[in-house]
């Protein structure tokens, strides 16, 4: 297989299951997406979701009565959604120092949930600071006149319109050299508005660091923050095609080679006397 016939693959791919697609029906005059009424971004992509804290998966990947109605050719709307719930387990931690990290959130969830974290970890020398840049979109309900149809009052059809945010992240990695485990959290913004999404870095010394004073396993993780209303999320509750990117501020090698899964973490006994 060439490597163009590759890429294409890879592009079909990535506009089938993250997103975005740009196209039918129309596009925005900044070339933007727009979702048919009927083809929700909750239906329409498959990954690179964040959805709201305890999305039950039993219900969040069927359409609503109201979507049901559109594909169909009802212009019905769906029912708002009712009974918050604010609760938040109980953190874990794994023996690791991966996949659950003892935040003050719970930032990985059980299986019975859809996804509301993603994250990396890597071995860093750490330098005097990161830079994380992130990258979402949220979709929003709006009518545009002229497009779709109008119901038997003249109302038009409300559209998915994706709306991008960038924001970068400019971290100062002091105080990330402690001989215990350190956790830092920051809001991501897009541009002066707050977001729902939040940016966790857990960093933990291990046994095996050929420089116990600045080898670090430090790991990103890109949460949605925002509570799920119901077991079945609603579409502006997510965030789509998200994803984040670590790099250096400046020209510093930072990235080490990822160790074994023995020794990550010094255990509790080690910890203590380090800290003595």
């Amino acid at each position: 297989m060439s490597a163009g016939v590759r890429s294409e693959i890879v592009d079909f791919l990535r506009r089938e299951l993250i997103g975005p697609d740009p196209g039918l029906p129309a596009q925005q005059l900044n070339r933007e997406e727009i979702q048919r009424p009927q083809d929700p971004p909750r239906l329409r992509y498959s990954a690179g979701v964040l959805f709201p804290r305890k999305a039950a998966v039993a219900v969040a990947e069927t359409a609503t009565e109201a979507e049901a109605d559109l594909d169909s050719g009802a212009l019905s709307v769906a029912d708002e959604l009712e009974n918050e719930d604010t609760g938040v387990g109980d953190p874990r931690e794994d023996a690791r120092g991966e996949g659950e990290v003892p935040t003050d959130q719970e930032v990985n969830r059980a299986n019975e949930y859809l996804p509301s974290a993603m994250g990396i970890s890597a071995l860093l020398c750490l330098p005097a600071r990161v830079k994380v840049r992130v990258a979402a979109a949220a979709y929003t309900r709006e009518s545009i006149p002229g497009l779709g149809r109008p119901d038997k009052d003249g109302n038009w059809q409300d559209h998915w319109l994706r709306r991008p945010l960038e924001c970068t992240l400019d971290i100062d990695c002091a105080d990330f050299t402690a001989a215990k485990p350190v956790i830092r959290q920051y809001p991501v913004r897009n541009g002066d508005a707050e977001t729902f999404l939040v940016l966790h870095v857990f960093s933990r010394p291990h046994v095996r660091a050929q420089n116990l004073d600045s080898d670090r396993i430090v790991t990103f993780t890109l949460l949605n923050n925002r509570t799920a209303r119901t077991e079945r999320p609603r579409d502006e509750e997510c965030f789509f095609q998200c994803g984040l990117e670590i790099v250096a501020d400046g020209e510093q090698a930072c990235f080490l080679e990822y160790p074994d899964r023995d020794g990550i973490l010094l255990d509790e006994e080690e910890q203590l006397g380090r800290q003595r």
